[in-house]
């Protein structure tokens, strides 16, 4: 689909315009969620290599978010924002607890 927008009529201009604001909208949700993305990786307190297994605070969230994810009922983002931790740590703890489990 290829509909042209005529920038030289008033209604062009404006829906030009309004396409513009949405795209640099969206460019600057992305820079914010990018940013603060990284600073809670920087935060994180088992970013460090090489380190083993889960403290006992972060088994038992492993083990809330796994009995999360086998009701069904809710996705991994859902799963994270509920227990106020990155999509990515959500599935390293479901993977963890799977994997000591099985």
């Amino acid at each position: 689909m290829h509909d042209h927008i005529d920038t030289t009529t008033a209604t062009g201009r404006f829906t030009f315009n309004i396409f513009a604001s949405l795209a640099e909208f969206e460019r600057e949700i992305i820079r914010e969620r990018t940013k603060q993305t990284l600073l809670l990786l920087e935060q994180e307190e088992d970013w460090e290599e090489g380190q083993k297994g889960l403290s006992a605070d972060k088994l038992q969230l492993a083990l809330t978010d796994l009995d999360l994810h086998d009701t069904g009922k809710y996705s991994i983002a859902e799963i994270a924002n509920r227990l106020q931790m990155l999509v990515a740590t959500c599935y390293r703890y479901l993977k963890h607890v799977k994997a000591a489990k099985g």
